[in-house]
């Protein structure tokens, strides 16, 4: 019996060792998944660095595409993003993020016939939260996790206006620094994926609004 225990007990060790090595893989797998899915673009993720023993880890390259019909390459571009997860809460239904801490985005605000770049892709959000609130969460499937994110800061942020009058030129500004604290908290067991990105978007859409009137990039364009 103690030779069996001992198995188990070996097994068990290696699948958790496997689990959290596995962890950056499976952030990856589910930052690329969760964004094409609620922003309807395309969203890809260079590399994560995460320590299993800490939690604490770092994504790099992190790029939001266009929706289609817009020029410019992507409409987001995060180079270097600070995250730390609790880890006693990964195997929960509700999955603790301690902080993020996003340094240096670049956004691209480009004007389309339809609306902007950014608009679109926040409406897409939008569209995906309220599909995701109103349907029956079934047990074990993803859309049943719920997050909380004690605190996010966006700081030192850049905004290139793209129109078509202004051809190959960009105009630019800086993106206001952006703290949100306790997303999820006010509900019972957090908030599912497309609230979360919901809840972001909204508040970069409103910061990004502020920094592309700054560059009175429309009054230069009535002016021409």
């Amino acid at each position: 019996m103690g030779s069996i225990l001992a198995v188990v007990v070996i097994a068990l060790v290696g699948f958790l060792i496997y689990v959290y090595s596995s962890l950056g893989s499976i952030l990856k797998d589910a930052v690329e998944e969760y964004g094409n899915r609620y922003t309807g673009v395309s969203v890809t993720l260079a590399k994560v660095q995460l320590a299993p023993e800490s939690g604490q880890g770092e994504l790099s390259g992190l790029v939001i595409g266009n929706p289609q019909g817009y020029q410019t390459d992507a409409a987001f571009k995060l180079d270097r993003i600070s995250i730390n997860i609790d880890l006693r809460s990964i195997t929960e239904e509700t999955i603790v993020i301690k902080s993020i801490v996003i340094d240096g985005p670049s956004v691209t605000y480009e004007f389309g016939n339809n609306g902007s770049n950014v608009d679109r892709i926040g409406k897409n959000v939008e569209k995906a939260a309220a599909e995701s609130s109103s349907r029956e969460p079934k047990q074990g499937d993803d859309s049943s996790k719920r997050m909380v994110i004690e605190s996010l800061v966006i700081s030192n942020g850049k905004v290139a206006v793209s129109h078509p009058l202004l051809k190959d030129k960009k105009l630019a500004s800086h993106l206001p620094t952006i703290r949100l604290n306790d997303i999820g908290k006010n509900k019972k067991d957090g908030a599912t994926p497309a609230e979360v990105v919901n809840k972001i978007m909204e508040t970069i859409e409103t910061q990004v609004s502020i920094a592309v009137g700054a560059t009175g990039v429309l009054r230069k364009l009535l002016d021409k």
